[in-house]
């Protein structure tokens, strides 16, 4: 408890320096995680210190909430904080900021808080409640505006957006017909980011299993199929007759056509494909493809 109370914002710059850096330290160990959960006042001290008016000193709150919130012990201390509230708030609106140099850390923060379930359910209610602090259009905007931000990647805000898409509330939104969001992110299967991709492909499979909605996936306006099927395919060769009955988009490809290098995204789509074909016209598409 002797570091206490320099783990504070009215303590001296130099003093909470160390003391956060000490404790960025302690949470990069299991022993360590486990010392900082059991004591719930060191979890209340790093929040308030992401909040703290010196960048360096937020840069180094920010980074020991990562590591914490990287097991579920974690993520309980931060989300039953007295501070949880406002950290999301702030965490929340910096993140779709434009130029916030720590853009990257709080994405990778909200990807871990949110694998938990409670967690993104508080987070979506958050979201779409009144007078948030910011909003699900926002963050798909900023996540599908490659550059939006010159100081970070923004990479981390797909599997964000991944773990809220186990919340019905949140899978509702990103079917909702009149606001494309689906279509708008189909196009990062294709994507450099491995972490996109799997973001990407996780929001997909979850989709997938509201069976209401697979006749529009599969429809016109998504045409969710060939992005799910075109990753999958690599540079086999098909006679004339095979290669008709395939979609468009999947015909005479490159003879360089690499198959998706990733697993977890493989299995992902096929997944997607799997709760496809509980749908009737599910399974004539894909029997015909």
């Amino acid at each position: 408890m002797e570091l206490l109370p320099f783990l504070s914002s009215s303590a001296r710059h130099d003093l909470k320096f160390l003391a956060i850096k000490y404790f960025v330290g302690l949470s990069g160990t299991v022993d360590g995680r486990l010392f900082i959960n059991s004591k719930p006042v060191y979890v209340d001290r790093i929040i308030e210190l992401a909040s703290d008016n010196v960048t360096d000193v937020v840069c180094e709150a920010i980074s020991c909430l990562v590591n914490l919130a990287g097991d579920p012990n974690g993520v309980n201390s931060i989300m039953n904080s007295q501070l949880a509230g406002q950290l999301l708030d702030s965490v929340l609106s910096n993140v779709v900021m434009k130029g916030c140099a720590l853009a990257d850390a709080l994405a990778m923060l909200l990807s871990n808080l949110s694998r938990e379930a409670s967690a993104a359910e508080r987070i979506v209610d958050k979201l779409i409640g009144a007078d948030p602090p910011t909003t699900l259009d926002q963050l798909v905007q900023v996540m599908c505006l490659v550059g939006f931000n010159q100081m970070a990647e923004l990479h981390f805000l797909a599997p964000f957006l991944a773990n809220l898409s186990q919340v019905t509330s949140a899978r509702k939104y990103f079917m909702d017909k009149q606001r494309c969001v689906i279509q708008r992110l189909l196009p990062f299967m294709k994507h450099k980011s491995d972490v996109r991709r799997q973001g990407v492909s996780m929001i997909l499979k979850n989709c997938c299993f509201d069976y209401e909605y697979h006749d529009w996936l599969l429809g016109p306006e998504v045409d969710i199929l060939p992005c799910l099927l075109l990753p999958l395919a690599g540079p086999e060769e098909f006679d004339e007759d095979d290669m008709e009955k395939l979609p468009a988009d999947l015909q005479y490809l490159e003879p360089d056509k690499r198959r998706e290098p990733l697993a977890i995204v493989r299995a992902n789509l096929v997944e997607a494909l799997i709760q496809l074909t509980l749908n009737c016209l599910g399974g004539i598409c894909l029997l015909n493809s």
